[in-house]
């Protein structure tokens, strides 16, 4: 039984540090957007800025003895979703997981030791007070979990698509070629008896409850809007699934972890957050 009891709540750390301008070198119209160049970049104007060493040499003395953040940050591996950037985080106060769709999968010792060792070391090593899991809006990995049919196959090229970025969107002639191409050389390959992906399918499926619930109860809508619905739905199942670690369950019954859910609009920056534990879950606030 989920319990939803909405409050009101205000940006937090609304009032924290501004990320500075990459460098002056941008707006003059310097090629610095070539990997090495940008990075060098960047590096200098974090260097120079109001977050660095120089502004705070005793934070960053403190940070190379250690770490104990208070956080562990679940989010997408999404380049426009930046949880560091979203919640105002500076270093050394959250740990964090990034992959496709911000899934927290089930525990499994085989399948999935990448997540397990991380949970692990955030809960029994460094202690952290809270998991918070972000989803957001237009998210690829939750539109190709959406495309998969009832049947639980899926739809190759279709995934495929909704996943890839196309840049030639205006020329529809140049589309269905590609489309058509990309069809003639899985046919060839073979791929469509093995399934087009060799990691992306099977990893969104860790969510399938939630585009299950989604499909069941929101039929009569677009596949944007349900998309919208299974990004919330996604991220209340990987809360559940972080029941099934026993340390995690063990740290909630000692009331030293808190567990959030978020789901962040990066449209219009709105961020929903919400309590969850064993007994249900509860909004807290949006803002």
């Amino acid at each position: 039984m989920v319990v939803i009891v909405a409050s009101q709540c205000t940006k937090a750390r609304s009032s924290g540090p501004k990320l500075s301008p990459l460098n002056k070198e941008i707006s003059n119209g310097h090629d610095i957007w070539k990997c090495s160049g940008q990075v060098e970049a960047g590096i200098r104007a974090f260097q120079e800025g109001s977050l660095s060493v120089k502004q705070h040499p005793d934070t960053f003395q403190q940070l190379s003895q250690g770490q104990s953040p208070k956080y562990m940050v679940f989010a997408c591996s999404d380049s426009r979703v930046c949880p560091s950037n979203i919640m105002q985080l500076q270093p050394g106060e959250a740990f964090m997981v990034r992959n496709i769709a911000n899934m927290v999968p089930p525990y499994d010792q085989t399948r999935y030791g990448g997540v397990g060792a991380a949970l692990e070391y955030a809960i029994l090593h460094l202690k952290v007070a809270n998991i918070v899991v972000v989803g957001h809006s237009r998210c690829g990995g939750i539109k190709g979990l959406m495309s998969i049919k009832s049947d639980g196959s899926t739809s190759r090229h279709g995934t495929f698509c909704m996943l890839l970025r196309v840049r030639y969107r205006s020329s529809t002639k140049l589309a269905i070629e590609s489309g058509l191409m990309i069809l003639l050389l899985l046919t060839i390959k073979g791929q469509f008896s093995r399934g087009f992906s060799d990691f992306i399918e099977e990893w969104v499926k860790i969510c399938a409850p939630a585009m299950e619930k989604v499909k069941a109860e929101h039929a009569n809508l677009s596949l944007a809007e349900q998309c919208t619905k299974c990004e919330v739905e996604a991220v209340n199942v990987s809360l559940n699934n972080l029941l099934s670690y026993p340390f995690v369950k063990q740290a909630l019954a000692n009331k030293s972890l808190t567990l959030y859910g978020g789901y962040y609009n990066f449209v219009d920056c709105s961020l929903d957050l919400w309590e969850a534990n064993q007994k249900g879950i509860t909004l807290i606030g949006n803002s």
